[in-house]
């Protein structure tokens, strides 16, 4: 009985630690035909998120909050939430560092956007994200001016 509960205690922590598996294939026209939204921005915030009450594992990540610099693809709003996960894919975004981000909707992220390790998002400076995807689109006004 007891080597049963600590088979499953061990079978439980190692699925928690797994690395996050992505395809190995994936290119960046992928990515970017895969996501809603393409934009390089800097991390205003991230917060913990749980998809709802009781959450497992696989459905927590961050709740990510950008200011959005460039956009190649969508419409995102200068401010822009993003859903980095879930569990061990999502991506460790840092407050104050610039990433180059392809999110799309996940239905269990409710109406937020989401990414992760497997999505094409990483850090990037304008030259990078440039040099990746070409040039961006031409800034949409900002309706507060």
């Amino acid at each position: 009985m007891l080597r049963g509960w600590l088979t499953c205690a061990l079978l439980l922590a190692a699925t928690r630690a797994l690395p996050c598996s992505c395809a190995p294939d994936r290119t960046v026209q992928t990515h970017v035909a895969e996501a809603e939204v393409v934009f390089r921005g800097i991390t205003l915030s991230r917060d913990d998120y749980h998809a709802a009450a009781g959450s497992s594992e696989l459905e927590t990540g961050y709740l990510v909050r950008f200011r959005v610099l460039q956009v190649w693809k969508g419409r995102p709003s200068r401010e822009f939430v993003v859903v980095s996960g879930p569990g061990n894919c999502r991506f460790p975004h840092e407050t104050g560092e610039a990433y180059l981000v392809f999110a799309a909707r996940w239905p269990k992220a409710g109406q937020h956007f989401w990414t992760n390790r497997c999505a094409g998002t990483r850090p990037a400076t304008a030259e990078e994200a440039q040099g990746i995807l070409g040039p961006p689109k031409p800034a949409a006004p900002d309706p507060d001016r």
